[in-house]
């Protein structure tokens, strides 16, 4: 109804009353995220990462928000705070290494981890792109290609995501026909904008 104001001071109240409850709080943040209200999810899910047994979901749900925004940095930054409280959880490593890779950094560390991952987990896509994108950021495109053997994988099922990375190895490996044809079956706007860099040139024009 365009009654800003009015709306904020039901917000103010809804957090209030719900702040003695870490249920009522998620409830809360998922129902402001559902209806596009972003800064008052954020602010509720906030509001709940100190609390050990709901802090997983909050951060969860900072995560969407953030990606909802395309901000890279965010999540980043997000993802080295649960790094530092699931240091042993393997999906907040590759995501972590996977992002950092996404924003120019750390990319031996990155590379460490990937391979470590898919030692564990050899079926594992997401730990197989991260592999490949490392080796892609250090300049080894042959090393980026090896990363996707002895995998059989339903490229069009694939998230949008590890499907730009193979495009690119492809294409970094001389492989352009291959490497155009992912490219531009590709959803540009599911890609985050590091994502669509990497596949650019590859792109029909």
């Amino acid at each position: 109804l365009g009654r800003t104001s009015a709306a904020d001071l039901h917000w103010r109240r809804a957090h209030v009353a719900a702040s003695a409850s870490p249920e009522q709080i998620r409830f809360l943040g998922g129902y402001a995220e559902r209806v596009g209200q972003t800064d008052q999810a954020e602010l509720a899910y906030r509001s709940l990462v100190n609390n050990a047994a709901a802090s997983r979901v909050a951060y969860e749900g900072l995560l969407r928000l953030a990606e909802k925004r395309r901000d890279v940095g965010a999540v980043r930054e997000l993802l080295a705070d649960m790094l530092k409280r699931w240091p042993k959880d393997n999906s907040v490593r590759n995501d972590f290494a996977y992002f950092n890779l996404l924003r120019g950094d750390d990319f031996v560390g990155s590379l460490e981890t990937a391979r470590d991952l898919v030692a564990q987990s050899p079926s594992n896509l997401a730990h197989r792109t991260t592999l490949a994108l490392a080796n892609l950021r250090l300049h080894n495109p042959s090393a980026a290609l090896a990363a996707y053997e002895n995998l059989n994988i339903p490229w069009d099922r694939a998230p949008s995501s590890h499907r730009a990375v193979y495009a690119a190895v492809l294409g970094q490996n001389g492989k352009v026909s291959e490497a155009r044809t992912h490219a531009s079956a590709l959803p540009v706007e599911n890609l985050r904008p590091e994502e669509r860099a990497l596949i650019l040139q590859w792109q029909a024009p």
